[in-house]
């Protein structure tokens, strides 16, 4: 069950923030994943795309 009451004035939006946030990530590693498997993307591209996966998940766990 999720925790937001589509009736209820008050959202608690930090929640459902980070449940979209945790959400929005199977897209992405399921791309990384297609991408790499085909090899049809140069190596300094999938550098980059598991940099920026490796930052976001560095910086949401510091903070």
């Amino acid at each position: 069950m999720l925790p937001v009451d589509p009736w209820a004035p008050n959202i608690d939006s930090q929640s459902l923030a980070s449940q979209l946030f945790a959400l929005s990530l199977f897209p992405y590693i399921g791309i990384l994943y297609f991408i790499t498997k085909s090899k049809s993307a140069p190596k300094l591209t999938l550098f980059g795309f598991y940099f920026l996966l490796a930052f976001v998940g560095a910086t949401t766990f510091v903070s």
